[in-house]
């Protein structure tokens, strides 16, 4: 039983991540028709899973301090901060990634998304 709830959990958080992609690129980048990015979908993603981190985070902290999680000590906490921490890096990283290109390229269609957010 275990094992198809491995396959079960792998295969949602591909699914995951390929139609949160997919759904970034069409009603998120739909709303600026002249902006155009194959980094936004990475971007969303990551964004999206930065905050499941974080809420997941609360809640253990929540649920430990209520005392229904007595296996999760300190050392776990610390590595699930740690976890969240390295992939809002990434997270940062793919927007400024963005950033360079656009800002290196200089092409007023690309320009626009950060001139309206500036």
């Amino acid at each position: 039983k275990q094992w198809y709830q491995r396959r079960v959990a792998v295969g949602t958080f591909f699914f995951f991540a390929v139609s949160s992609s997919i759904m970034s690129w069409d009603w998120i980048m739909s709303i600026d028709t002249h902006w155009f990015s194959t980094l936004f979908g990475w971007y969303v993603f990551a964004s999206f899973f930065v905050s499941a981190l974080a809420m997941m985070n609360l809640i253990v902290l929540y649920l430990k301090s209520k005392g229904f999680l007595e296996k999760v000590n300190k050392s776990h906490i610390k590595d699930l901060a740690k976890f969240m921490f390295a992939f809002s890096i990434f997270w940062t990283y793919l927007w400024f990634s963005q950033f360079i290109l656009i800002w290196y390229a200089d092409i007023p269609e690309e320009v626009t998304y950060y001139m309206q957010r500036w």
